[in-house]
């Protein structure tokens, strides 16, 4: 009887094995931690910002119960549904032993491929065990890649919310009277394809009992073309409404605080005072609200201003206070690629200086680069890329743990399939196809375990930064080429720990074992 047949009747007896109910349990509780995690912790924040914040003594108490509770389903979940999912799959494997077998003989085609897959799952409890456990060493390393990805993504992006374009000039003093709007012309006519935008600033305050001051923040139409905006940034409203409602219909954008904080509403109508900053100017302006936005480019001193109580910001076009437009407060500048930004930077310094303008120069290229060279999340993604080399050789060590000592239990089974009339060759070979699923398995799970980890750890990082704002979203999927390599370099890990040690196992004669047992 052949190794195939003999092990038939097993598989199909162990198909009929009913999951124990807490490996479904598991799968739910996994799947409410990630879906906590995926949709920004509202129940973190809930228990945060409502109950704890409550004047009853008894919801303090309970918002602080569900806050332990929810921490601990944040930071366990990822890792029990990483095992539920194992132990799922494990169990039903055997279904699909054709589909198994496919993807192996596409990696590495041998005649010995159908029966390992049959023999990889007849025994879906070791399946799971040594899935769970290749999975968790896989997730050390890539962890550590999402979580540095993901740190640089979301530090880049705060870069670009400040900074707002490729530049970004804080106008503190003009120094003598001067035509600003032919300075501007000098340097676009000097770096062919440089645009730049205009922003004016001012304090105003609505006629509304309860309402803060707010910073009325002027832009011209050029605004649009240069800053980095994302249609992310604004609520209820795209990001062409938004032009079209600043510039044609001469309505105005405010930051959500307006509307979170202080109940205004699209389509509600203020009334504001507004005076000019430098000079005795004033102006009453009766303005209707087109939509709010959570971040503004280049325009605010800090970049959750608009999300922030202390006052409420507002956009509005510069052709609606031009009786109060004198000189611009910032501009934003737009540089073509390909353009040296240190002889750019360079100029622009000298010809601002050399009009009497004391001004401050943000070049997003090089606050990024400062950025990544000394913040947290910069050394970070340094740290790991230094220690690659040091995470892939773990990973080869506890991999061959693993592998040796799964194999090195099953000696005997091995020298029984000899004795069959399997020769060895085809017994190391059918051990690497059981590695090879193993992999396979544990790469999916380990995805899973790293990626919803990594980004819980930074989402819990921000709630303890910055509170309840809302922080820049940044893609779902961050997949840049570090983790890329992260995940090929991992792959060749895990292949050459489990070759190592299948070899290191089965090195010994199976005649030899045979004569021990028999």
């Amino acid at each position: 009887m052949s190794v195939l047949d003999g092990l038939s009747e097993f598989v199909e007896e162990i198909e009929k094995e009913k999951l124990p109910i807490f490996i479904f349990l598991g799968l739910l509780y996994g799947l409410i931690g990630l879906a906590e995690i995926l949709c920004d912790l509202p129940l973190f924040k809930f228990a945060v910002n409502n109950l704890m914040q409550s004047t009853s003594t008894l919801l303090q108490i309970t918002g602080f119960v569900l806050f332990i509770v929810d921490c601990i389903v944040i930071a366990s979940s990822p890792f029990i549904l990483a095992y539920s999912l194992g132990s799922i799959t494990a169990h039903y494997a055997s279904r699909f032993k054709r589909v198994l077998s496919y993807l192996v003989n596409l990696i590495v085609p041998s005649d010995v491929v159908d029966v390992a897959v049959t023999y990889f799952v007849r025994k879906p409890s070791r399946i799971a065990r040594i899935v769970f456990i290749v999975a968790l060493i896989l997730s050390l390393l890539m962890e550590a890649g999402f979580n540095s990805a993901i740190n640089v993504s979301s530090l880049k992006k705060q870069v670009e919310i400040f900074v707002g374009a490729d530049y970004r000039v804080d106008i503190y003093r003009y120094g003598s009277p001067i035509n600003m709007s032919l300075i501007e012309k000098e340097i676009m006519q000097h770096y062919d394809g440089v645009k730049i935008a205009n922003v004016y600033e001012f304090w105003g305050r609505a006629r509304r009992i309860g309402l803060p001051y707010i910073k009325v923040v002027a832009i011209d139409e050029e605004y649009f073309d240069v800053a980095f905006l994302d249609k992310n940034f604004f609520d209820g409203i795209t990001i062409e409404e938004a032009y079209k409602a600043l510039f044609k219909k001469r309505e105005v954008l405010l930051g959500v605080s307006a509307r979170n904080n202080f109940g205004m509403r699209i389509g509600d109508k203020l009334r504001i005072y507004i005076r000019a900053k430098r000079g005795f100017a004033e102006k009453y302006i009766e303005v209707s609200i087109a939509g709010f936005f959570f971040f503004a480019p280049g325009l605010l001193r800090d970049i959750y201003d608009a999300q922030k109580t202390d006052y409420i910001v507002m956009m509005i076009s510069v052709k609606s206070l031009k009786e109060l437009t004198n000189l611009p407060d910032k501009l934003l500048i737009n540089i073509p690629e390909g353009l040296n930004t240190k002889e750019f930077t360079d100029f622009l310094k000298t010809t601002l200086s050399s009009n009497g303008i004391i001004s401050a120069i943000y070049s997003f290229a090089t606050l990024l680069n400062l950025s990544l060279n000394s913040s947290l999340a910069g050394i970070t993604a340094t740290l790991f890329k230094l220690e690659f080399a040091e995470l892939i050789a773990l990973t080869i060590l506890g991999v061959y743990l693993v592998f040796y000592s799964e194999y090195f239990t099953r000696k005997r089974e091995f020298a029984l399939l000899w004795a069959r009339g399997i020769e060895k060759r085809d017994i190391i070979s059918m051990a690497s196809v059981e590695a090879l699923l193993v992999v396979i398995f544990s790469l999916i799970i380990s995805l899973v375990i790293a990626y919803s980890f990594s980004l819980s750890l930074t989402k819990l990082t921000n709630m303890g930064l910055i509170g309840s704002l809302k922080p820049p979203i940044i893609p779902v999927a961050v997949f840049p080429i570090d983790v890329f390599l992260t995940i090929i370099g991992e792959l060749i890990a895990v292949w050459i720990g489990a070759k190592i040690a299948i070899r290191q196992a089965l090195r010994e004669e199976f005649v030899q074992l045979l004569r021990i047992h028999h």
